[in-house]
């Protein structure tokens, strides 16, 4: 189950990239990515294991390299990402702009890469915090006595 927090973010990305994608002029607006992206995101909160994932956003990078409209999405997916521990698989996600590294990156291009990068930072930053709240879960339902040193409920 998603927290509070880890949905907002989803939802700050996604409309961000939403503004940037009516707001481009460099290829036609169509309602596919946004479908695209609304289905691969949902499945990928949907699934709780990792296997289904792996397929999930492998399948949407694919997708973006051959359709340019999904690149203004992978920030989307880029929250969903970093269930994978393997930092070096991090940069599969830059594979779908090599074909405008060709032409110089322009503006919608530059945008979106900013907005992967915030993503990446709000999934890292809500991982910190779901590690944080367990932690606290953890040390207060001991019997009233806390295991890390600090003062139990009581505060004896």
């Amino acid at each position: 189950m998603n927290s509070f927090t880890e949905v907002t973010d989803r939802a700050v990305i996604f409309l961000a990239c939403m503004l940037l994608y009516f707001s481009q002029a460099d290829f036609p607006v169509s309602v596919a990515p946004i479908l695209a992206a609304v289905i691969f995101g949902g499945f990928l909160c949907y699934f709780a294991v990792k296997w289904p994932k792996i397929p999930l956003v492998a399948g949407f990078i694919l997708l973006a390299f051959f359709f340019p409209g999904l690149v203004v999405f992978l920030p989307v997916i880029a929250c969903d990402m970093l269930f994978i521990n393997r930092p070096y698989l991090h940069l599969l996600l830059l594979v779908p702009y090599i074909p405008y590294l060709q032409s110089g990156l322009n503006r919608v291009m530059v945008m979106s890469l900013a907005l992967l990068l915030l993503a990446v930072y709000l999934s890292y930053r809500g991982g910190l915090l779901a590690a944080l709240r367990k932690n606290i879960t953890r040390c207060w339902t001991r019997q009233g006595k806390c295991h890390c040193g600090c003062k139990d409920k009581t505060g004896s």
